[in-house]
């Protein structure tokens, strides 16, 4: 038999929970499922952090380097034979950079020391012709120099330059040319198939893209770039 209204009351008023259901044992069983939650989620959580940060380090790693360095493929013979067709190149774009030349390095306060263009170098810098390609040649004079060719040797101020590296010279004579401030002579070391200052005059440095410094391909033939 249902309870009456006041029974109901009376008997809602006397249910009581169960001692081992108390309030205390209520929060001690969150407690303890919160516990195992984390015991069981803590090495995924942990993982997780250190993945974010190796990706985070990764990027900042991989935006470094490319704002350092820049790879180039050789794809005509104006090197020969120090680099040829196919050959895969290191340039390090930061050489001649200087803070009061680069935003990048004027942010990161850094000053490089060797920020000077040198005889020797061989160096990347954009088609004076208009074509969207990169050129790759040798510089053989610097600003304040006078070069000069004769019968196919180099002269730098009056005196002949030494020239290793020169391929199948030609026998051209040319010259003097005085090279103005802020400004290279650069050639290829194929002398008879290059397009160079010979044709479209000094480069001016601001416009050198960087200096090669590492061959990578073919495997034979890795090195750093010979100066």
């Amino acid at each position: 038999m249902p309870p009456n209204d006041t029974d109901s009351e009376s008997y809602i008023d006397e249910c009581r929970l169960p001692e081992y259901l108390g309030d205390s044992d209520l929060l001690a069983s969150n407690e303890l499922a919160s516990n195992e939650f984390r015991v069981l989620f803590k090495p995924v959580i942990r993982i997780l952090i250190e993945t974010c940060e190796l990706l985070v380090l990764a990027l900042v790693v991989f935006v470094g380097i490319r704002l350092a360095v820049q790879n180039y493929v050789v794809s005509g013979d104006s090197m020969l034979q120090t680099f040829s067709p196919n050959d895969f190149l290191v340039v390090n774009k930061l050489a001649y950079e200087t803070s009061s030349k680069s935003n990048i390095l004027a942010f990161l306060e850094i000053d490089l020391l060797s920020s000077e263009v040198r005889s020797g170098d061989v160096v990347v810098f954009p088609s004076l012709s208009g074509n969207d390609y990169d050129l790759i040649k040798r510089v053989v004079a610097l600003e304040g120099q006078s070069v000069e060719s004769r019968d196919g040797e180099i002269f730098v101020d009056g005196y002949p330059l030494p020239e290793p590296y020169a391929f199948a010279k030609n026998y051209d004579s040319w010259g003097p040319i005085q090279i103005p401030r802020g400004f290279v002579y650069v050639l290829g070391d194929n002398r008879g198939a290059s397009y160079d200052s010979r044709t479209f005059g000094p480069v001016a440095e601001a416009n050198i893209l960087g200096k090669v410094v590492f061959r990578y391909w073919p495997p034979a033939r890795i090195g750093q770039s010979p100066d």
